[in-house]
């Protein structure tokens, strides 16, 4: 199973709990990946330069791919779920403090136009919203928001603020239970399949 870390603004794959969390995960046999995109003060937040740029060095996703959001890259993390053509259904994608608006003039981009909420939710298997209720720059309202448009499953664990640490254990505990249990409705099982005994 292949995991796909998108780190968030002003940040780079070495920073806060992404090197643990990808070490840790690596050890349990998982291949890691933490792209290092441009997003720092000073650069121009171009959401379809991002895109293409996340396109080349994460390509195709399948059934065998979780993507992690930190931050504003929760964000980017569904635009390029928007954005990028299936091979198969996504595992999951998990948005770990993710902002439902930013006010900065030079994040616009990538909320200039809404998320098709009608077809969004149903590009993954499965989304899990991580938040923590005492978030000092992300409010939790906003993981209520995220939760309610993609139906996600929201961990709300106090005392984490806004995931800027070196380790959460819980992340680790979250990708491994995405990994462990079925999933419980695929897009589009629920359609007749009209070639079937054909």
């Amino acid at each position: 199973m292949r995991i796909t870390i998108i780190h968030g603004f002003n940040a780079t794959p070495a920073s806060h709990f992404y090197p643990w969390l990808a070490d840790t995960l690596r050890a349990k046999g998982y291949d890691v990946q933490v792209p290092e995109l441009p997003l720092k003060t000073g650069e121009e937040l171009e959401a379809e330069t991002l895109l293409e740029l996340m396109h080349e060095k994460i390509g195709l996703l399948t059934h065998d791919d979780i993507v992690i959001g930190h931050s504003l890259s929760a964000v980017l993390a569904l635009r390029y779920l928007e954005y990028v053509e299936l091979k198969s259904t996504p595992r999951a994608f998990v948005l770990v403090a993710p902002p439902w608006k930013v006010g900065a003039s030079q994040m616009q981009s990538l909320f200039m136009t809404n998320l098709d909420f009608d077809v969004v939710p149903w590009k993954a298997a499965e989304f899990v919203v991580v938040h923590s209720p005492d978030d000092a720059m992300v409010p939790f309202d906003h993981a209520k928001k995220w939760t309610e448009v993609l139906k996600a499953k929201l961990v709300d664990v106090p005392g984490n603020d806004h995931y800027m640490d070196k380790e959460y254990p819980i992340l680790a505990e979250l990708i491994e239970e995405l990994k462990n249990h079925p999933v419980e409705f695929a897009p589009g099982e629920s359609l007749a399949d009209e070639l079937k005994g054909v």
